[in-house]
């Protein structure tokens, strides 16, 4: 059968359409090592580089290589035009991987080619190398003159690098100087007559639907067992209508729900009206019809990531602890995750009939092969063994699996992980101590007990001690402190050195106090060294915001349940100021912290100095002069937290992908970290961005269906929820984003220098939320280069800089050098080894010494 043709034009002069072979697992292992240089070099035309060992010819849906699983497959890069092959790898590997397009002129010519990459790859055309881009460290842009013939002409790129965990691995190419009609053309083979025009307007279509948000799920938890729908809208904009099949499934490919639509422009089709959805990420899904999509070959689709909530969130306290245990385990016994903790929940209700084989059974393979997330279920499983085994329904088969599993783990190497996470290191150690307590008896297994049960006392005394001098490495990071939660609750329980334990109670104090004094009803609300997509756009999927519900009644149970469960089954017990700090309803708290990391000697690199203003109606906290100009990663450096869903930040996006995958991406990390002032209420974020920046603008999240009352201007964005206001500037102006993937949450703005401020203000203070946006549009920012002035609503004159200091009213105010923690509840300087933290009468003392 003859190729056929799909067509498309540039993009801005970029190539969006292109086949790919997905990865492949390299024969040259040595050859992509990577290196702290790189070089962009054009080939010359005698280069006898030898082209790939591909089928001659691509075509959609063939194969890559003869006797190779491989096939190729249809792509379009994003608005942000990148070829993106990023990939999460379980383990340390290398691979390669191919793209391909055609490039159809009318005439002869010659254009040039400017592609930009960050990892090796090697460009050809009509079958020669011209171009290489060899071990970049970051993003680097080679360009080479290319002879282009009249017709077709052939274009592929190969990468090759070494692979371990998230791999980046993105390219972009753009063709500059076309004199003439250009397409490019995707082969394929059409199986019918007509089926390839009728492909590109189903293709267009699916191009034109959007979500308006990405979070569903009432506040006060489903009803009836039935989820908020979830609605697909399709642009006003668009004339064509075509049949079209939709589908609801989770990350892991598991569909929920689906079913076929005729659809149009300015339609919207609700899905899951009556099919509830398990609580977590899910993506809405939209192909061709089956006949289309199986038979026709039309395979393609366009995917939204959505996020489903369940439960219900508690914004004030509510009953007792024992209440709230009972409300968790019985919440947790439900739950369809997979995740070995829903086990222990179960035995901990005495559901042992219920016990879910096929989930032990995953977990365990995670913790034998170790697999992501392998130390967290190793102490749950361990956990299971102190916790259960004498108990006289446990099953017998059950024990030993779990033994053996462990051993599998401990008997393989150690390898020492320079990636390994804080919160992976501490539970390392405790997985090192139950198992040298627990196998101490045991020659069967062939675990060297007594070493690694004091490997594991020497490296948690060392890191505990650390933490509780100088905070944490991973600041606010919602994931780490509640797997660190895990990791501690266990030591209290189980660990038999008593200097261990206690140490670890006295962290579990300081980290409760660390989150009551860091969140807002609930809502983990301050700055995060590491976030995740569902964990920034809303706080009711924060793992620790089952923490906070069962501890102080504020937050929601959801489907993160191993660290509020692991402190409803332990011995610990938390001191009742804290839970006072967590309930304080005060008209308004100022709060000064910062966290260092002691073990790296440039100190101010590796210091967060974090401002908070936390009233009964909102927070605003960010990270103040936080490494402004340097490439970021996952911080999330500022945030307006009005309600669980009512968040609003700014950041420079890394790119336009809206997964956890990439680093930074659409909203999750800066690419380039801004300088941040706050001052009380008012926040100022300047952004300076390369002049040759990829996107060419920062944003700001503002989730419009979240709020009671929205009101957008040119300049200014204004929002209020319940009696809580909030005013957003760019000095640059706003766009709202109406249509696409961030449709209706995003304000955008172009351009490389830019401020943006946030006012806050509540009706106690301000009245009305009318009067509140009258006083702020009455604000006139004064902007000369990087410098800008402004009289608040206040009444206070800030003043701020890149390059100059942050002024009140012409006093100079510190954006660093801050103690461990100041506010009118606790008042420590470094290093911390004993915090007393007071409230009202009541106070208590922390002691991380070990002569304590």
């Amino acid at each position: 059968m003859d190729a056929q043709f799909l067509t498309y034009k540039l993009h801005h002069n970029y190539v969006h359409n292109w086949l790919i072979s997905g990865m492949i697992e390299s024969a040259e292992k040595e050859a992509v090592t990577l290196v702290s240089s790189f070089q962009s070099e054009t080939i010359p035309d005698t280069a006898s580089k030898k082209y790939p060992p591909l089928i001659r010819k691509p075509v959609e849906l063939s194969p890559v290589k003869r006797n190779h699983p491989a096939y190729w497959k249809w792509f379009e890069c994003r608005e942000d035009h990148w070829i993106d092959l990023t990939h999460d790898f379980h383990q340390e590997t290398s691979v390669e991987a191919y793209v391909y397009s055609i490039v159809s002129v009318s005439s002869k010519q010659t254009a040039k080619m400017v592609v930009t990459s960050n990892t090796t790859v090697t460009v050809w055309l009509n079958h020669k190398p011209i171009l290489d881009i060899n071990h970049p460290e970051d993003f680097v842009s080679g360009e080479v003159d290319i002879p282009l013939r009249k017709g077709q002409n052939q274009l592929l790129l190969a990468f090759r690098t070494a692979a371990k965990r998230q791999t980046s691995i993105l390219a972009a190419v753009r063709l500059d100087n076309i004199l003439s009609d250009c397409e490019i053309l995707i082969p394929n083979h059409e199986y019918e007559s007509g089926v390839n025009e009728t492909r590109q307007t189903l293709e267009k279509i699916t191009a034109n639907s959007f979500l308006t948000k990405y979070v569903f799920g009432s506040l006060m938890g489903d009803k009836y067992d039935r989820n908020e729908p979830i609605p697909i809208l399709f642009s006003d904009k668009l004339q064509e209508s075509g049949q079209l099949d939709m589908r609801l499934q989770d990350l892991d490919g598991y569909i929920y729900q689906e079913g076929e639509k005729k659809v149009h422009g300015g339609q919207a089709i609700s899905a899951a009206v009556t099919f509830p959805l398990k609580e977590g990420a899910f993506e809405f899904v939209i192909q061709p019809d089956a006949h289309d999509y199986y038979i026709r070959k039309m395979m393609f689709d366009r995917r939204h990531r959505f996020f489903m909530v369940r439960g219900a969130f508690s914004s004030q306290p509510y009953g007792t602890f024992d209440e709230r245990k009972a409300e968790l385990i019985k919440i947790a016994t439900e739950k369809k995750h997979d995740d070995i903790y829903i086990e222990v929940a179960k035995m901990a209700a005495g559901k042992w009939n219920y016990l879910d084989n096929k989930r032990i059974q995953s977990c365990l393979k995670v913790v034998s092969q170790r697999l992501r997330k392998a130390e967290l279920n190793l102490v749950g499983f361990l956990g299971i063994l102190y916790r259960f085994e004498k108990d006289a329904n446990f099953p017998s088969q059950l024990k030993e699996s779990i033994q053996n599993a462990i051993a599998g783990y401990f008997n393989l190497p150690i390898v020492p992980d320079p990636e390994r996470s804080e919160a992976e290191s501490i539970l390392f150690s405790t997985s090192q101590i139950l198992a040298g307590q627990w196998f101490k008896s045991d020659k069967q297994h062939g675990i060297h007990c007594e070493e690694l049960y004091q490997q594991g006392i020497h490296s948690a005394i060392y890191w505990i001690q650390q933490r509780g001098k100088y905070g944490f490495i991973e600041w606010n990071s919602s994931e780490n402190y509640a797997d660190i939660l895990v990791a501690l609750t266990h030591l209290v329980d189980f660990c038999e050195d008593d200097t261990v334990s206690e140490l670890a109670a006295v962290l579990i104090d300081k980290l409760l106090f660390l989150l009551a004094t860091n969140t807002f009803k609930g809502s983990l609300g301050g700055p995060h060294a590491r976030c995740q997509l569902g964990t920034i756009v809303t706080s009711r999927l924060e793992p620790t915001s089952g923490v906070c519900r069962l501890m102080w009644g504020m937050g929601e149970f959801n489907h993160e349940v191993a660290a509020p469960l692991s402190l409803a089954l332990s011995n610990y017990s938390m001191p009742e100021i804290i839970a006072k700090i967590a309930q304080d309803s005060a008209a308004s708290v100022w709060i000064l912290q910062s966290h260092r990391n002691p073990e790296d000697e440039k100190i101010k690199d590796n210091t967060v100095n974090i401002a908070t203003y936390k009233t009964h109606d909102y927070m605003l906290s960010s990270c103040q002069d936080f490494q402004p100009g340097k490439k970021g990663s996952t911080e999330h450096v500022w945030q307006a937290t009005l309600g669980p869903d009512a968040v609003v930040f700014t950041n420079h996006p890394g790119n336009t992908a809206d997964d956890d995958l990439h680093i930074p991406s659409q909203w999750r990390g800066n690419r380039i970290l801004p300088r941040i002032g706050q001052w009380g209420d008012f926040l100022i974020a300047i952004y300076r961005l390369p002049e040759n920046d990829w996107t060419g603008y920062t944003h700001c999240y503002f989730p419009i269906h979240s709020f009671d009352e929205v009101n957008l201007s040119d300049d200014w964005a204004f929002a209020r929820k319940d009696d809580a206001f909030l005013a957003i500037y760019s000095s640059l102006g706003l766009t709202s984003i109406q249509h696409g993937p961030t449709a209706f949450r995003e304000l955008r703005s172009y351009g490389n220098i830019n401020f943006w401020l946030c006012q806050m203000g509540h009706s106690l203070l301000d009245r009305s939320f009318q009067d509140f946006q009258s006083r702020v549009l009455s604000i006139s920012p004064a902007i000369d280069g990087t410098n800008i002035s402004v009289n608040n609503i206040r009444g206070d004159t800030i003043s701020f800089g890149w390059d100059t200091p942050f002024l009140v009213n012409r006093q100079e105010q510190p954006l660093a050098g801050f103690s461990h923690h100041q506010s009118i509840y606790c008042q420590a300087s470094y290093p911390a080894e004993k915090m007393v933290i007071i409230s009202q009468e009541d106070g208590l003392q922390l002691n991380f010494s070990l002569e304590a």
